[in-house]
């Protein structure tokens, strides 16, 4: 190789080396041809873009919350991949949104006579004293401490289901309460003197029960809660009240619990709302009983109640043959805040270390509030369970 360049001429090397350029200079060229002639790819009507995450349940603020099993209202935009899997004769559309009219053209096409599902919900009726509970803790500080402050008014306190309310003989002056998870401090005080001032006083006069004690403050801070001791104060010389510490309340007396637990303690009420669509029937709050038979399960719980109270669990029920376990074993040989599950049951050899699944039935008594985990329930033993504070959970 050496010698066959060594007998080329400078003038020769220039020409080769002049060729390998233009053909290396020709072929860029063509590669760039070829990628402007290239057509992008058109997205398909089922593009990622079009495929919308499932709504999420709406939860009920404040003093309420809802677990709701039902279809979310449809929005205004729809996809055209939406409406291509509603109405697959309809040819297949662009990605870009479709208006309400377009939907309402495919649906005049292929009309929807499904059954409207019947819906169902259970609701938490949380009082004061819960919120309190489930509140942070400096809010619990600051409750204790204004309560504190107040009582040393020589208010007399009185603590109902909704708030905490504060009278000066037969007047009340004060009240408390817990919005979300916010301390607020009504006072009898006119809400339209503190305009434009420090102090954010809002005007609550429009609800029934704090007409009386118009002036409401959130106390979110430590200035919130100075400013707070500042307008008990003014509301104290109005009313020529003398102040001597008092300590009554304590940040301690509320520490966190579950729902759950709140529930058997009875500061919180639950509300079954069931119904087909047209309209919905509104039980009472349920009752629970120490013990409970199975006669006395099927006179205080209907059906439809039952069956609303039971939680699913996705994912994790195993099919075939159902291992029969009775309420009233339950009741032997587990105590009050157990989780009963497969697992716990072959630990105490109430079911065979072979099986995979079990069938909970009603029998007996049931005198303990139990979580009970299965792979199916009758509708009676739902009723034993949930009217002793405890809870079905369906593995589906």
């Amino acid at each position: 190789m050496t010698n066959l360049f060594g007998a080329l001429t400078d003038t020769q090397m220039h020409v080769i080396i002049g060729v390998a350029a233009a053909v290396v200079l020709a072929l860029a060229v063509v590669i760039v041809i070829l990628a402007l002639r290239q057509k992008p790819r058109k997205p398909t009507s089922q593009s990622e873009e079009d495929v919308q995450p499932a709504a999420e349940e709406t939860v009920i603020p404040d003093e309420t919350a809802t677990v709701a099993q039902s279809t979310p209202a449809a929005e205004e935009t729809t996809s055209a991949a939406d409406v291509q899997r509603e109405n697959p004769a309809r040819p297949a559309q662009s990605s870009e949104p479709i208006t309400a009219a377009v939907v309402a053209e495919a649906v005049r096409e292929e009309p929807n006579n499904a059954a409207t599902e019947p819906r169902t919900v259970v609701r938490y009726n949380k009082s004061f004293l819960a919120r309190l509970i489930q509140s942070s803790d400096d809010a619990k500080r600051y409750f204790a401490e204004v309560a504190n402050y107040l009582v040393g008014y020589g208010l007399r306190k009185r603590i109902s289901w909704r708030c905490v309310s504060f009278f000066k003989g037969r007047e009340v002056v004060a009240r408390l309460n817990v919005r979300g998870k916010t301390l607020c401090l009504y006072l009898a005080l006119d809400p339209a003197a503190y305009a434009d001032t420090k102090y954010r006083v809002e005007d609550a006069s429009d609800v029934k029960r704090f007409e009386d004690v118009p002036a409401m403050t959130r106390i979110r801070s430590a200035r919130a809660e100075k400013y707070a001791f500042e307008l008990i104060d003014e509301l104290a010389a109005k009313r020529e009240l003398a102040y001597k510490a008092a300590s009554q309340f304590d940040a301690s007396d509320y520490p966190y619990d579950t729902t759950e637990h709140l529930v058997q303690r009875k500061l919180i009420k639950m509300k079954i709302i069931s119904g087909d669509g047209n309209g919905e029937i509104v039980s009472g709050p349920i009752e629970f009983v120490a013990a409970v038979t199975v006669e006395e399960a099927e006179e205080l719980m209907s059906d439809t109640t039952a069956a609303a109270l039971v939680e699913k669990r996705v994912g994790e029920h195993i099919g075939g043959k159902k291992f029969i376990v009775n309420v009233d074993t339950l009741s032997a040989h587990f105590n009050s805040g157990d989780t009963v599950n497969l697992q716990t049951l072959k630990d105490k050899k109430l079911v065979p270390a072979k099986e995979k699944a079990v069938k909970i039935l009603a029998r007996g008594t049931l005198d303990k509030a139990l979580t009970v985990e299965a792979d199916d329930f009758s509708i009676d033993a739902v009723k034993m369970i949930a009217l002793t504070g405890g809870k079905a959970i369906k593995l589906d």
